[in-house]
């Protein structure tokens, strides 16, 4: 119950938001307890006085209610309240004293205890009572009058009362009453009183008193009021000596090297000014509380310790000794702060320190906040350490263009009870984007030494981040190449070469026409623009330019040539001609330079050392906190440490301690090894941020435990009595727990990766939800592994073939991966099988020998992961000729123009530089530096000897040649004992290819289905691998993943190739997908197949139909540049989106070549006229290629009266063609080309040796151009 206090101050509290004054409360309590008035009678009271009219007079009743409300609650009136009281507050039903006495009782829980508004108003209540009872305690006279004097006392004590609400709130209300009070005093008057030259007696006032004094001894101008005899008394109040020091006795400048013996007494403050240095000591002065020193040059001050010493404002070096804290300021660049002897805390800032030093000794709290810092030094606790914590925040000088190499002063700390310290290596690196040489010059940062002592529990060290520097590059503009060739009229057989493309001309033709022929021509193409009837191509066009449009300025006809990269340089494009009557040339427009991309330089940041050790100790260390982060080579010794913190280094770490036995281990971001000793005996990792990745040396660490959010990657840890390892939360592990001590490993309360080697002879294994790789290091496992879910993998040691206990893959997509010879003898047998259970995937290493496995002995897995069969590569060696004016060269697809006037060995080593640089080579070439190249092939297997012959040339210029080329080692995969058996294999099940193979063989469980399907994935990375043969039997539907795992061209070399082939008598459809571009091929048993499908795929496809099959089959492209071949009779060929080859081996086949600049290679001779191959889309930009006796194409289209028929036409386009030469004629509204092959002159077509082929619909192909060099007619 409450008492009579209580309920009064509630009323106070209610009505008007401050508490009782002392009279008021004693009034009110009197009036309760000796004159019999009740509560309610005294809140009525409430109502009459000044104060309630003032507060709530006029108010409309909503405004009374919340006001109310904001004096017991300390919140706005909600709508309930105001609708409720509001009406009769309005209809004076209820008074406010009324209001109050009933929204007080309310606020209570249906218990009768408050609720959280009744709360708000007992914390209230308490802080008022607790204020009234503070300005009515004896010696607070002062607080109380003021308060009764009403004014700002009453506004302080209102706000002190409305800023109470928590729990919290009125705790720190209750702490700081008496400030409060205090606060609200009025100010003393203020007396002033200056010294004379003569003796002073100054007593001051019981004010706050300011006496002023000077200290100037310049020669002939002594003007000191500060003397030897003054005595100076403040009184009571607080006084505040001013002095003024001018100069010291001498001339101008002369320091002041002490103040004279003054008495003083009661003063509280003494600020200082200084013109000159200056010595002072202060500690005879009696009461003095403050010494502010705010302007000075070298400062030295002594005070006594109860005075409080700031400095400010000086330009030289500053020492203080000696008071009750200290706090100095310096601006000044380079000048040195030296502290001791303070009672309390110490604080220094220094903006500029650059080579100042920094010593302090003593003192509780210690902080240093130092900027602009170069090699300056900070050292704290070097004779007498702080009792308190240590903080020292340093921030490097600013980065100036072309600085040098800097390396910041040590930061030495004795002790303390906490230790921080936090480095930033510059203030600002903006100068070095730009700096062309910032490598060499980076930041060393400070040295950090921590001599713990007995207080020093816990020590921080941060540093920025260690960064590579960077020179700056300055952008610059590249320019392409640009040559202007200029023509000139020709006549017939005269002939033009750019680039080695070469026109000639059919008839006499204009500069313009000439012109035209090289116009808008795209890097390596084989014929331009120009019609046949104009002239023929031959020859093709350089790779690194293209041309532009023709230009014509007066009688000057020109084409520019484009450089497709910028070079520096000016040798204009290759150039010849034969033209009788002018002189075509060449001159370079615009010469060549390299561009240049802009780099922003970046600062080079070193991690300074740290040292922390034990020196200050004695007896028992405390030290058990260590956290670093951006640390360089660090040790800590304290036998007390159980956590230590590292972040953001690659910098090793060594621990030593004696004693502790579990540590706790933070990582972030740390690749750094460390060495924890042999004591610990437990281990708690804990990672956060970023991955780690770090050799740990723990050789006493018996339980290892990994919980946090990131990976860490313990490979090459040592780690000898290790037992047990347990991993949760969502971190990561990379671990070798093999030792013959570990017992136990368990992932399973984790979501991490978990990459294990352990002994399954010792140790278990318990996996979770995260993905776990497991590798087993011993045989004849018979310990229990578990990989629970996610999708594990579980790796079997070479040699095991048999297990004892259960291995568990667990829910998820599992692999079970061992060598190939072991899972063939495993398979002979049901027992393996028994052992194993929750494996999807089963992976087999490359085979070294004939090897099956019985997959109905694996627990009838139906993926199987195949890493291919061992062989040997293919070695040659091929001697190169010298190059004289830089010829060309093609092997293994891809083409090279040599260098001018090279040796053979320059020909030779500039070749291997371009070939393997190469994204589809599937060769290593070898420069041997003599003019020979020796060749390894990229995948081991049999290859065809390479010889001279598979070198060839451009047929233009002086060419690059090959004289010898002969195998050194063959290729030996060749031993068909390579090859891997799959039995019992289930239907629709998967083979996935990762390594070269020789022949893997599929057998299915029950093939006698008529919708049988076997998946094949193949996976290339970053170079092309032959996967040998897929051989299946029964199999309808053969689906092929053609998978490119990287196809960057940074990291991966781009797309790559996979080759397969694939044999299965009753595959009728092959269905392909995939990234990679894929070379498949059939064997003649492929009889059933109709189908091969690779339009969903990204990348090439070669494949070709069987000429043997069944029937006809339907060959679709992707988005490739894909290369099919019709070899069956009435084939159909589709491309897709790419530049696609489609070739014709067989007769009355369908080509449809899609979107791009298709090729159609109809170059196999046609049986008879009617057996044409059928072309359903020609477009402008495709080319038809015939064979290599095609030289000449008549542009004029065969014509023949209506009555003529289809053999009329085609006996006519021989007649009228000689041998060599391509003809066309246009029959029922479609179009044919006809090549006359015969080679000798003839009237009618002959079968089995002239070409025909249709192009569906009408096409003028008289302005089709024609290359004699690749037989080839472009469409106009």
């Amino acid at each position: 119950m409450a008492t009579t206090t209580e309920l009064v101050q509630q009323l106070y509290v209610a009505y008007y938001n401050r508490p009782a004054d002392v009279a008021g409360l004693a009034f009110w309590v009197d009036a309760i307890d000796n004159r019999g008035a009740t509560i309610d009678q005294v809140s009525k009271g409430f109502n009459t006085v000044k104060e309630y009219t003032d507060m709530y007079s006029g108010k409309t009743a909503d405004a009374v209610v919340n006001t109310v409300y904001q004096n017991l609650f300390g919140r706005i009136a909600d709508s309930e309240g105001l609708n409720f009281w509001g009406p009769k507050i309005q209809s004076g039903a209820i008074t406010t004293a009324d209001l109050v006495k009933y929204i007080t009782a309310g606020a209570v829980n249906a218990d009768g205890t408050p609720n959280a508004d009744g709360q708000v108003f007992a914390n209230k209540v308490a802080a008022a009572q607790a204020f009234t009872t503070e300005i009515g305690t004896a010696g607070n006279e002062a607080e109380r009058v003021a308060y009764a004097n009403g004014g700002n006392a009453v506004a302080v004590a209102k706000a002190y009362i409305a800023g109470v609400t928590t729990t919290a709130s009125l705790t720190a209300a209750l702490a700081n009453v008496h400030a409060v009070a205090q606060s609200a005093l009025p100010a003393p008057e203020v007396t002033n009183f200056t010294l004379k030259a003569t003796v002073d007696d100054v007593l001051g006032t019981a004010g706050n008193d300011v006496i002023t004094a000077v200290i100037d001894g310049t020669t002939n101008a002594v003007a000191t009021t500060l003397t030897p005899l003054d005595t100076i008394n403040g009184g009571a109040g607080n006084d505040t000596v001013v002095l003024n020091v001018l100069n010291g006795v001498g001339n101008a400048g002369t320091a002041v090297a002490a103040l004279p013996a003054v008495t003083v007494s009661n003063v509280e403050n003494l600020n200082i000014r200084s013109a000159v240095d200056l010595t002072a000591n202060t500690s005879s002065w009696s009461g003095l509380t403050n010494v502010n020193l705010t302007q000075g040059a070298v400062v030295a001050l002594t005070s006594g310790a109860t005075t409080a010493v700031a400095v400010s404002g000086a330009t030289g070096n500053v020492s203080v000794t000696g008071g009750s804290t200290q706090t100095v300021t310096s601006a000044a660049s380079g000048t040195a702060v030296t502290l001791g002897s303070a009672a309390g805390a110490v604080a220094v800032t220094h903006t500029a320190q650059a080579g100042g030093n920094i010593g302090i000794n003593n003192g509780t709290t210690v902080d240093v906040t130092a900027s602009g810092a170069t090699t300056g030094t900070v050292i704290i606790g070097n004779t007498t350490a702080a009792s308190g914590a240590v903080n020292v925040n340093t921030t490097g000088a600013a980065y100036a263009a072309a600085d040098t190499a800097a390396v910041r002063g040590l930061i030495t700390i004795t002790g303390g009870t906490t230790v921080n310290v936090k480095q930033t290596a510059t203030s600002s690196d903006a100068k070095v984007a730009a700096d062309t040489s910032a490598v060499g010059n980076g930041v060393t940062q400070s040295a950090v030494t921590v001599h713990a002592n007995n207080s020093t529990t816990a020590v921080t060290v941060a540093q920025t981040a260690a960064a590579t520097a960077v020179d700056a590059v300055i952008a610059a503009a590249g320019a392409k190449q640009v040559d202007t060739v200029t023509f000139t009229a020709m006549a017939a057989n005269d002939s033009i070469t750019v680039g080695g493309l070469t026109f000639t001309a059919s008839k006499a033709l204009t500069a313009a026409q000439a012109a035209a022929a090289f116009a808008n021509l795209a890097s390596g193409v084989t014929t331009g623009a120009a019609p046949a009837a104009n002239g023929i191509y031959s020859g093709t066009f350089v790779s690194t330019y293209t041309t532009g449009a023709v230009v014509t300025t007066g009688s000057v006809v020109t084409v520019d040539a484009t450089a497709k990269t910028a070079a520096n340089g000016n040798t204009p494009i290759s150039f010849s001609e034969s033209v009788a009557a002018a002189n075509p040339s060449v001159a370079n427009k615009t010469a060549g330079v390299v561009s240049a991309d802009a780099v922003t330089g970046v600062l080079g940041v070193a991690n300074g050392t740290v040292t922390i050790d034990s020196a200050a100790v004695t007896g028992t260390a405390k030290l058990a906190t260590v956290s670093l982060d951006g640390y360089g080579a660090a040790t800590v010794a304290s036998d007390a440490l159980t956590s230590l913190n590292l972040a953001h280094s690659a910098s090793t770490v060594g621990v030593t301690n004696a004693a502790a036995t579990t540590l706790a281990l933070g990582l972030n971001s740390v690749t750094g090894a460390i060495n924890l000793g042999s004591t610990y005996t437990a281990l708690n990792v804990t990672t956060s941020g970023d991955d780690s990745a770090s050799a740990v040396t723990a050789g006493g660490v018996q339980a290892l435990t990994i919980t946090g959010t990131q990976a860490v990657d313990l490979s090459g840890s040592t780690l000898g009595a290790l037992k047990t390892v347990t991993v949760s939360g969502s971190a990561g592990v990379t671990i070798n727990a093999s030792g013959s001590n570990v017992t136990a490993v368990n992932t399973s309360a984790t979501t991490g990766k978990a990459v294990v080697s352990i002994d399954a002879t010792k140790a278990t294994y318990t996996g979770g939800a995260g993905v776990d790789v497991v590798t087993l290091t011993t045989t004849a496992p018979t310990k229990a592994v578990s990989l629970g879910a996610g999708d594990d993998t579980l790796v079997l040691a070479t040699g095991t073939t048999s297990a004892t206990v259960t291995l568990d893959g667990g829910a998820g997509t599992d692999i079970l991966s061992m060598a190939a010879a072991d899972a063939a003898s495993a398979s002979s047998t049901s027992a393996f099988a028994d052992r194993i259970t929750g494996f999807e995937k089963l992976k087999v290493g490359a085979a070294g020998a004939a090897t099956t496995v019985d997959l109905a002995n694996m627990d009838a897995i139906n993926y199987v992961i195949s890493a291919g069969a061992t062989g040997t590569k293919e070695v040659f060696v091929a001697t190169f000729s010298a190059d004289t004016t830089a010829g060309h060269l093609s092997f293994d697809g891809i083409d090279f123009t040599g260098v001018v006037a090279g040796t053979a060995a320059a020909t030779a080593g500039a070749f291997v530089t371009y070939y393997n640089a190469q994204a589809g080579a599937n060769w290593v070439a070898v420069d041997n530096t003599d003019g020979t190249v020796t060749f390894t092939a990229k995948v081991a297997g049999a290859v065809t000897d390479i010889l001279s012959a598979a070198f060839s040339t451009h047929g233009m210029g002086a060419d690059v040649t090959v004289t010898a080329a002969a195998p050194t080692t063959q290729g030996a995969d060749a031993n068909p004992a390579n090859t891997l058996t799959l039995t019992h294999f289930a239907n629709n099940g998967t083979v996935e290819l990762i390594g070269a193979a020789a022949t893997t063989t599929v057998t299915l469980n029950d093939a006698t289905g008529t919708s049988d399907s076997l998946n094949i994935i193949t996976k290339v990375g970053t170079a092309n691998l032959d996967f040998g043969t897929v051989a299946a039997a029964g199999v309808e539907t053969l689906n092929i993943t053609a998978t490119d795992t990287d196809t960057s061209t940074s990291t991966g070399n781009g797309v790559q190739t996979a080759t397969l082939a694939v044999t299965d008598a009753a595959a009728k459809s092959i269905v392909i997908t995939g990234t990679s571009a894929l070379t498949l091929s059939l064997n003649a048993a492929n009889t059933a197949v109709t189908s091969i499908d690779g339009s969903a795929m990204s990348a090439k496809l070669i494949a070709a139909t069987v000429a043997g099959a069944a029937a006809a089959a339907t060959v679709k492209g992707g988005a490739g540049a894909d290369q099919l071949t019709a070899n069956h009779i009435g084939d159909t060929l589709i491309g897709g989106a790419g530049n696609d080859t489609l070739i014709v081996n067989a007769g009355l086949v369908t080509l449809t070549g899609g979107a791009g600049a298709d090729t159609f290679d109809v170059s196999t001779a046609t049986s008879n006229s009617n057996s044409y191959a059928t072309i359903t889309d020609i477009s402008a930009g495709d080319k038809i290629t015939f064979n290599s006796a095609a030289v000449n194409f008549l542009a004029s289209k065969v014509t023949l009266a209506n009555t003529a028929v289809f053999q009329d036409y085609a006996n006519e386009a021989i007649k009228l063609s000689s041998d060599g030469q391509v003809s066309w004629f246009q029959y029922n509204g479609d179009t044919y080309i006809v090549e006359n092959a015969t080679g000798a002159s003839t009237t009618q077509f002959t079968n089995g040796t002239d070409i025909i082929v249709k192009l569906t619909g009408i096409v003028d192909l008289s302005t089709a151009s024609f290359s004699s060099s690749t037989h080839t007619v472009l469409i106009g």
